[in-house]
């Protein structure tokens, strides 16, 4: 993990690309602007939020169960300093990018003196619990081929079309049988929908930009 000194632009900057500090009134002291690798763990509970500002942050199950993404509207850690059970959920960056770091000392007051951070917050966690329930309910009622494309769809979405992740992975997230991942996403090929490659996967216009740079650098 990497981190940059947190300089009067660095701070403005984060606090306005974040939705839930930009809500918040006066500066984040203490807080310093870290790089998230993909792949990074990151601890829920170990005193401070995450406030991501173009890293993405995915939430998964001891099992491996995906339970959704945190971006810029969110924040890690919050729920918990929330007087919320500490949480057993394992927070992996899917997307690199930056985030601010705050101790929880510091969110605490931040709470206690910003009304528009307060609102934020509240309405962060009800928007946070109601996707919460329509995830439960779409998993109840959805076939296996709608629930890989709906985590295809997000997570190519964090990735401009070009996604770093195999079958396998897809099954993890999804609970499901690999063969079964497998030939949902060979119907979303032959549909044109995505093109699979190893370890990867893409949206046709993406592939075919791809193959245009290669091409071009041939030449």
């Amino acid at each position: 993990m990497l981190e940059r000194a947190l300089d009067p632009l660095n701070r403005a900057a984060s606090l306005s690309a974040n939705t839930l500090l930009a809500a918040a009134s006066g500066d984040v002291l203490g807080s310093s602007l870290r790089i998230l690798r993909r792949g990074e763990r990151l601890d829920a509970n170990e005193g401070v939020v995450w406030f991501p500002v173009d890293a993405v942050v995915r939430a998964e199950t001891a099992s491996g169960l995906l339970e959704g993404w945190t971006d810029r509207h969110g924040a890690i850690g919050l729920a918990e300093l929330l007087d919320r059970p500490e949480s057993s959920t394992t927070w992996v960056v899917e997307r690199s990018g930056e985030a601010l770091v705050t101790p929880a000392s510091t969110v605490q007051a931040m709470l206690e003196r910003s009304i528009g951070f307060q609102r934020a917050v509240m309405a962060w966690l009800v928007r946070s619990e109601h996707a919460a329930r329509r995830r439960a309910a779409f998993n109840l009622t959805a076939s296996a081929p709608e629930k890989v494309r709906r985590v295809v769809d997000f997570i190519l979405s964090f990735h401009d079309g070009c996604a770093p992740i195999t079958q396998e992975q897809v099954a993890t997230y999804t609970g499901i049988r690999r063969t079964t991942v497998c030939a949902a996403m060979g119907a979303m090929q032959a549909q044109g929908q995505i093109v699979v490659r190893r370890g990867k996967i893409l949206r046709p216009v993406t592939y075919s930009r791809t193959l245009d740079t290669g091409r071009g650098a041939l030449l």
